[in-house]
């Protein structure tokens, strides 16, 4: 599934931009004192033409630090703004992510953006293929 694939990039992109930091997308962790959680939400899909659908779907990246500063939540957001805009990179795509919005509420860092894109699926070909012809244009 397309979600999945998203949330892939987003975990690898964070593996390797933040390797020292827990990563998780099923749910919070109690137990961890550094972590990201990747929350993807508003996920829609809207028929546009026989073979094509555009794709929609927001993005929360939170941040939890148990020794937060604001400090530390400005600095990561602002490394985050660089992972992910202006181009997020998935499978064979790239998005263009025009804004990204950073909130920090209740001491946990929202770092949210929002993605669509058109997925085509070619058209089957109806009918016989042609041969070839021999033509002579003779004069």
């Amino acid at each position: 599934m397309w979600i999945n694939n998203i949330e892939d990039a987003i975990v690898l992109k964070l593996q390797n931009a933040f390797p020292d930091i827990d990563r998780f997308t099923d749910e919070i962790s109690r137990q961890s004192d550094k972590q990201f959680f990747i929350d993807i939400f508003g996920i829609s899909e809207k028929t546009d033409g026989a073979n094509h659908t555009q794709k929609f779907a927001d993005m929360d990246i939170v941040y939890k630090d148990k020794n937060h500063s604001q400090e530390n939540y400005h600095q990561i957001a602002e490394m985050l703004d660089g992972l992910f805009r202006p181009v997020f990179y998935f499978k064979n795509r790239a998005l263009t992510v025009d804004k990204t919005n950073i909130s920090i509420v209740d001491e946990i860092l929202h770092f949210t953006f929002s993605i669509s894109y058109r997925d085509s699926i070619a058209e089957k070909a109806h009918g016989q293929m042609m041969e070839n012809i021999k033509l002579n244009l003779g004069r």
